[in-house]
């Protein structure tokens, strides 16, 4: 088995290139990273990334070390699935795909992040800035799901949709009340087209934030 993945299946990007690798059929040896513990900091972690984060993917085939959640699964469509509809070759629906990814990557995700790190790591209130930014980037997802067919980037399941999905597992069902696209599309859409894949993931995502919450707050 020529790739690692290095990963804590509480990172959103982390569930992100675990979904492709079900998606594609790609295997992989699997290492939990505990970032409770700082494993994360360890010296032969930050050989891989010196910016000790995770995902980290190691492929022995040709000695590449790469991380961000989204190279990754942009690399590993195009080494083992080339024809995939997950990232197509069409240069105009790669090109709308990329367009959503950095989307996601620009705005979307750190507006998440915000949000995560305030209720959650924090203990705290969102400011009312934070959700409105999260709002103004929710209400463009919506409009770009209405637009594509009841998907995030054009009319059929992308590495895009994965890229997003997996980070809104902690936004709360009601907080998606004024995104009915999105919300559609989150809930049902994306979960009757991965089936028991996504109940899976999201299950260790959420049992993996939860036991990450306690150890954070000594319980």
């Amino acid at each position: 088995m020529s790739l690692t993945l290095h990963l804590n299946y509480a990172s959103p990007f982390c569930r992100t290139v675990v979904f492709v690798t079900k998606q594609l059929d790609i295997q992989f040896r699997e290492v939990v990273i505990d970032l409770v513990a700082k494993q994360q900091l360890k010296p032969e972690f930050l050989k891989l990334n010196p910016r000790h984060l995770v995902p980290v993917l190691v492929d022995e085939s040709n000695g590449l070390v790469i991380s961000e959640s989204r190279a990754i699964v942009r690399y590993l469509c195009n080494k083992y699935a080339a024809d995939s509809p997950l990232y197509p070759r069409n240069p105009v629906i790669r090109a709308l795909v990329d367009e959503v990814l950095d989307f996601d990557l620009g705005t979307l995700a750190p507006a998440l992040k915000a949000i995560r790190a305030t209720k959650f790591f924090g203990g705290g209130t969102p400011t009312d800035q934070q959700l409105k930014t999260l709002n103004d980037n929710l209400r463009v997802l919506d409009e770009k799901v209405a637009k594509n067919g009841g998907y995030a980037a054009t009319g059929h399941l992308t590495i895009a949709d994965l890229s997003i999905a997996t980070q809104l597992l902690t936004v709360e069902e009601d907080d998606l009340k004024d995104f009915p696209n999105v919300k559609h599309w989150y809930s049902e859409t994306l979960a009757k087209e991965l089936g028991t894949v996504y109940r899976e993931i999201n299950g260790k995502g959420s049992e993996a934030v939860k036991q990450r919450l306690d150890r954070i707050r000594g319980k």
